[in-house]
């Protein structure tokens, strides 16, 4: 017999599909994202950049990253999420083609930095999908599982490119993984849906208000207050995002130039830390759903 527990969370199948679909299109973001450190090593050799030429074009992207998910997140309150996540993930997918191209460090840096803003379209929009597709409780049951497709993203895309970098050359990293993304965002489009009362069904949380129309003013508003409320947070998540975003940007090249090993065993290497941080999210996701979001067994 079930639980109260698990009758209270048990998916239907539509809820599997979302939830499947929505961990394997943020997992295909990292193809177009991270990408860039396997490529660094060569990318650098081939067109005689300097690392502070190289800098420049990772943290044009982080700037614009950061941007994006401060308007992106609220733009995908308020418009189709599954709209925004197929514009995006296309339009990165072209960023890097182009990418790919260029040899030219200035329009590189241009090209990576609005990357970097498409590259935002993907968490805010995609939690939003899921928040409307599942109620409290199984939105604690499914975080756990589901934060793991980022960091499965990011090995993915680090042995796949080591592998293509080591075989034919840096520039197919950005170029093959973007049609892959290709066919990620058609398949989001096709299986995605924002709502379950978009496909015919009932709405799984009838009591949420429509979002109001979008508003800049509005959104530096909330941007203002979130600052004051959570300032102590956000501060040391900047202090965390400076360390991790260093070791992603730069961890293989440090095992092709400081330990000579070759892209493709570098790669290999690299993938270890977000391997080993599947295994971290899962069981933080499990103690957090159980322990402190109240998801635990019911007597």
């Amino acid at each position: 017999m079930m639980t109260t527990l698990a009758a209270a969370t048990a998916l239907s199948s539509w809820q599997r599909r979302i939830v499947t679909t929505a961990w394997i299109t943020y997992a295909a973001y990292y193809l177009g994202r991270v990408n860039i450190s396997t490529a660094l090593s060569d990318l650098q050799s081939d067109l005689h950049f300097t690392k502070g030429q190289i800098g420049l074009i990772t943290t044009g992207f982080f700037w614009a990253y950061a941007i994006g998910q401060i308007v992106n997140g609220r733009l995908g309150d308020r418009v189709s999420p599954r709209r925004l996540v197929l514009v995006g993930m296309l339009a990165s997918a072209a960023l890097n083609i182009a990418f790919g191209s260029l040899s030219f460090l200035p329009l590189m840096i241009g090209v990576w930095a609005i990357n970097g803003y498409f590259q935002a379209t993907g968490w805010g929009p995609v939690l939003r999908t899921l928040a409307n597709w599942l109620t409290p409780a199984q939105r604690a049951k499914v975080s756990g599982v589901f934060g793991s497709c980022f960091v499965a993203g990011n090995a993915l895309t680090w042995l796949f490119t080591g592998w293509l970098i080591a075989n034919f050359g840096w520039r197919t990293a950005f170029w093959i993984p973007a049609s892959l993304m290709t066919l990620v965002a058609l398949g989001w489009s096709l299986f995605a849906r924002d709502t379950p009362d978009s496909d015919g069904r009932l709405a799984l949380n009838p009591g949420v208000a429509q979002a109001a129309p979008f508003k800049w003013l509005s959104l530096i508003h909330e941007l203002f207050t979130s600052l004051r409320r959570y300032g102590q947070l956000v501060a040391a998540s900047i202090f965390f995002g400076f360390t991790f975003v260093s070791l992603v940007v730069w961890l293989p090249t440090y095992y092709v130039e400081a330990r000579h090993l070759s892209i493709g065993a570098a790669a290999a290497v690299s993938t270890l830390v977000p391997f080993s941080g599947i295994i971290g999210t899962l069981i933080i996701g499990w103690w957090i759903g159980r322990y402190w979001l109240g998801v635990k067994p019911l007597a």
